[in-house]
């Protein structure tokens, strides 16, 4: 074996998260943030003292992973592709679906929200800055190993 050999056999698996309008690539999982009882601080499950969720019991659960069906909602990394929104100074809104479609009329799909002050995921984390996508808003599809960006990015920078 060379050890100069840069090929490394890669154990995840890559999922892109698509617009389920337009069908257009929006982020990948390398864009997911995880989150848990220890990046927050503390369990933060008290904000909903008196709810009986079983999403409320589990919010205790440490080491939440991306796939955990603990939390309802994805917390992204801020998408180059909000730059504009995000430099008017707005502290919380919408995400949208940035794809201008063949008709040459915006795609508009809103698909999450954003919260710079940050805000209570679905499990009970206290997350800061918040860039929440709920799962049932976008589609999950695997990636083959040489998609390297999200379509969106590509298509907003070739512009």
């Amino acid at each position: 074996m060379d050890p100069s050999s840069s090929a490394t056999p890669t154990s995840a698996t890559r999922h892109g998260y698509r617009c389920p309008k337009c069908r257009t690539v929006l982020f990948t999982s390398d864009h997911l943030v995880p989150h848990s009882v220890e990046t927050d601080g503390g369990d933060a499950s008290w904000r909903f003292r008196g709810k009986s969720s079983s999403v409320v019991q589990d919010a205790t659960l440490v080491g939440y992973t991306p796939d955990s069906e603990v939390c309802t909602v994805l917390n992204i990394t801020p998408p180059k592709w909000m730059a504009g929104e995000l430099d008017e100074g707005n502290v919380q809104g919408k995400i949208t679906c940035p794809v201008t479609l063949k008709t040459g009329k915006p795609c508009g799909t809103k698909f999450g929200e954003y919260h710079w002050q940050g805000t209570t995921c679905s499990c009970g984390t206290w997350v800061a800055p918040a860039f929440l996508v709920p799962r049932s808003r976008v589609d999950r599809i695997v990636l083959p190993p040489a998609q390297a960006q999200p379509a969106a990015v590509e298509n907003k920078e070739s512009s």
